[in-house]
């Protein structure tokens, strides 16, 4: 690793719940139902009683070879709005990359007005925006304050780049240790021992005095529950007053709502069972939770009713209800990863 001097590229975004983006290698999350795969022979194997692909145990091919595990069903839906407007994508780049990332971004685009919004505060952080159409007042190539413009140009495709410690970082670790993250064993009794006993500091995420207290107060039992707390981390009105009194009174942090995804699968789980036909009613309660609508306006008779016919328990519609911002599990999952990562 040393010798090949490896720099590092992370698409975040919609490209986080795709399966097509796991395959071509924009993203390190694989979207799919939990499973058994077998880099030998290409056999899979789903396991649906699992939430998280890193929690089912270790198992044998019948051809012999150690199995992968992976996996964290991830529902496309929960980023739908994406293609419903032109995409918006964040890449994180290690230092050594950002100039030629960039330079090859503005060339791909060649042809269109390209406008770069640049951050004052962030000058690490620029976001290409791609215009398809002739603006009178842009010119191709302008640096424009982001704050000032991106309001107006939002309507367009755009690219953020990220330059990243994180990446920077790891790539130095790989120099020390000659091991490629990809091989690293993240998922080792070791790594999780140390997780739990709070040796966090300087790990991206969990370095946080709030993520120790969590981690102390919930005591994860699994990778699915570490996932859940960075969500619950990470979202507005889904710890304090609501997720934090349910597990006090005995459910766990696999159960409680932590992300975008939850909300989805509970309702999605529910129509399931009652053999009802999907109508876009677990998407609608996802979105109007995740931007905290109910939070704001109260939940609805006409979202309780419907809710109470498919058998949603009262703390479930008592949450939403107080959801001002929720995760998109997709995030979550590769910050842990990341975490994982590091304190291996």
């Amino acid at each position: 690793m040393a010798d090949n001097h490896r720099e590092h590229i992370r698409v975040q975004g919609v490209t986080g719940v795709s399966f097509v983006a796991f395959v071509l290698g924009a993203t390190e999350i694989n979207p799919l139902e939990p499973h058994y795969f077998c880099p030998h022979c290409r056999k899979m194997e789903f396991v649906q009683a699992s939430l998280c692909g890193w929690d089912i145990p270790a198992k044998r091919c019948s051809c012999g070879r150690e199995y992968l595990r992976d996996g964290h069903n991830l529902p496309f839906e929960v980023l739908r709005p994406s293609l419903h407007q032109n995409v918006h994508v964040d890449i994180s780049v290690s230092h050594g990359l950002y100039r030629a990332v960039r330079e090859r971004i503005v060339s791909y685009f060649d042809g269109n007005t390209i406008i770069i919004l640049v951050r004052k505060e962030h000058p690490g952080l620029e976001t290409i925006v791609v215009v398809n159409e002739k603006v009178s007042d842009l010119t191709n190539g302008q640096e424009l304050p982001f704050e000032e413009y991106y309001g107006r140009l939002r309507q367009y495709a755009a690219i953020t780049l990220i330059k990243s410690e994180d990446l920077d970082s790891i790539r130095l670790l790989e120099e020390e240790t000659r091991t490629s993250f990809e091989n690293v064993d993240f998922a080792c009794p070791c790594v999780w021992k140390a997780f739990l006993e709070g040796n966090t500091e300087g790990i991206p995420e969990f370095s946080s005095d709030f993520l120790k207290s969590m981690i102390r107060e919930v005591s994860p039992a699994t990778f699915n529950d570490m996932i859940q707390l960075l969500g619950l981390s990470h979202g507005t009105g889904v710890w304090f007053d609501n997720a934090q009194a349910l597990i006090k009174g005995g459910k766990t942090a696999s159960e409680v709502i932590a992300y975008r995804d939850d909300v989805f699968h509970y309702i999605q789980n529910k129509i399931g069972t009652m053999g009802m036909p999907n109508t876009g009613f677990a998407y609608r309660i996802m979105e109007n939770t995740r931007r905290g609508v109910y939070a704001q306006e109260g939940v609805p008779e006409d979202i309780k009713y419907p809710l109470s016919l498919l058998g949603a328990e009262s703390w479930f519609t008592e949450s939403i209800g107080k959801i001002q911002y929720l995760f998109p599990r997709a995030h979550g999952v590769l910050y842990v990863k990341t975490a994982l990562i590091f304190m291996w």
